[in-house]
């Protein structure tokens, strides 16, 4: 049975991505088993296997699901015109990182360097966020929001940089510095990329 009677795909899906976060970010990819995930959510194995083909695939849709989708909402929202808007506020709350999915984000990298699978998945995931930053320098560029000699790549992987950075901090546990510093140091380097 591939879900609870009553419940939608949506809501098993849900469900499962909560299930499997939490197995992930406690046990890591090589200690989660897909019995402590459907065992944790409440659900048959046939579940998983409804929605995801391994589990490297349900890795990375919690991958994106709570690490990459906490800025997701930000874009399209009045408060982020351009990726400049978009870098100083992502930016300012790195300091400010959830456990979970900076445990997740460093559990891919490290499960990465031993399952060849993972790690395609991992680099396709990295290289898809890139290229999105990349692109919206372009398209900020053409706009004339961004400055021109702002490299799209260079750019992207700083973010890329940051964001495994903050992942490291938040989960060996470093103090995070004072929010009021780090955010008014993130909003001057993004204004350091405007036309």
């Amino acid at each position: 049975m591939a879900r609870k009677a009553g419940v939608t795909a949506a809501e098993t899906r849900a469900q499962l991505l909560e299930a499997a976060a939490d197995v992930f970010a406690e046990k890591g990819n090589d200690g989660a088993s897909i019995s402590a995930i459907t065992r944790t959510a409440g659900l048959s194995s046939g579940a998983i296997y409804a929605h995801y083909g391994s589990k490297a695939d349900l890795f990375l849709a919690v991958l994106e699901e709570f690490c990459r989708g906490q800025f997701r909402h930000l874009i399209g929202t009045p408060a982020v015109r351009d990726v400049v808007d978009f870098a100083a506020i992502a930016g300012s709350r790195v300091d400010r990182r959830e456990p979970r999915p900076a445990a997740l984000m460093l559990e891919a990298i490290v499960a990465a360097k031993r399952d060849p699978e993972v790690r395609d998945l991992v680099m396709a995931y990295l290289a898809d966020g890139e290229a999105q930053i990349a692109g919206a320098v372009k398209a900020g560029q053409h706009a004339g929001t961004v400055a021109a000699d702002v490299g799209d790549q260079a750019f992207s992987r700083f973010v890329t940089m940051i964001g495994l950075g903050s992942a490291l901090a938040a989960t060996v546990g470093l103090p995070a510095p004072d929010h009021h510093d780090w955010a008014a140091l993130v909003e001057r380097l993004a204004a350091t990329l405007r036309a």
